[in-house]
């Protein structure tokens, strides 16, 4: 899945409470998902100490909330978004983990997302204008996703209004 373009053909992005714009930079300065410790780029070894390979270093996925917080992972190629932000301590909503309740519904801003089981909790208009389910979410591509509880209100509403 590929995010959809706005009507001035850019990516969607947004803003947080005080106008600027989502992600970007960390509070250095440096653009997220930068380099590591010894300013190399992030990756790693696998348990043996070898290099991790294409596709298992993973892709850096910027996970923002509509109060305007951000947290930047790094997903490995076998793992979903939750898992991966579960292992870096990072609370974001689920419940199934399969793709059923759509607790965990997010908007991909940009990049490319692939589901790895049938998003049975989301309809065809929510996924063609760009709602994805993390909990079976792959990134292809790095990503940028609004995630939180309201993220799925707007898409499957809610009967406490």
């Amino acid at each position: 899945m590929t995010r959809p373009e706005n009507d001035d053909g850019e990516p969607p992005g947004g803003e947080n409470d005080d106008g600027e714009p989502l992600g970007g930079e960390n509070d250095d300065g440096e653009p997220l998902g930068g380099e590591n410790d010894d300013g190399e780029p992030p990756g790693g070894e696998n348990d043996s100490g070898e290099p991790l390979g294409d596709g298992q270093a993973g892709r850096v996925v910027e996970l923002v909330w509509p109060a305007g917080r951000a947290e930047t992972l790094r997903v490995r190629g076998d793992e979903s978004i939750v898992d991966a932000a579960e292992t870096a301590g990072v609370a974001v909503p689920y419940g199934c983990l399969y793709g059923a309740c759509g607790t965990c519904t997010a908007e991909l801003l940009n990049g490319e997302l692939r589901h790895t089981d049938p998003p049975r909790a989301l309809k065809d208009r929510s996924l063609d204008v760009g709602y994805v389910l993390p909990c079976i979410g792959t990134p292809e591509t790095d990503c940028r996703l609004r995630v939180g509880h309201e993220i799925q209100a707007e898409v499957v509403g809610t009967p406490w209004k």
